[in-house]
């Protein structure tokens, strides 16, 4: 098996040098159009985004432990003191 395993590697590795002059522009290209995408990204990394009233965040929590977490509405703009 180990020499199945480094004739594989062996292979991708002069696949990868003799497709270099072809992979390198289609990766240029790739990032070319990522680049825009990129850009318009945002995150909200605000410390009120990673907890809950209820403290169960779904996305800080292990997949096991969801099922624990009550199903609650969206609170409401009152309710976070943010009341006008």
């Amino acid at each position: 098996m180990p020499g199945a395993l480094l004739n594989r590697r062996e292979r991708l590795v002069d696949w990868l040098i003799r497709g270099r002059y072809v992979l390198f522009p289609a990766v240029l290209v790739l990032l070319a159009a990522a680049w825009p995408v990129s850009q318009r990204l945002e995150y909200d990394r605000s410390i009120e985004s990673l907890y809950t009233a209820d403290g169960c965040n779904k996305e800080l929590r292990p997949l096991s432990t969801l099922s624990t977490c009550p199903v609650t509405a969206p609170r409401s703009s009152t309710e976070l003191g943010l009341a006008a």
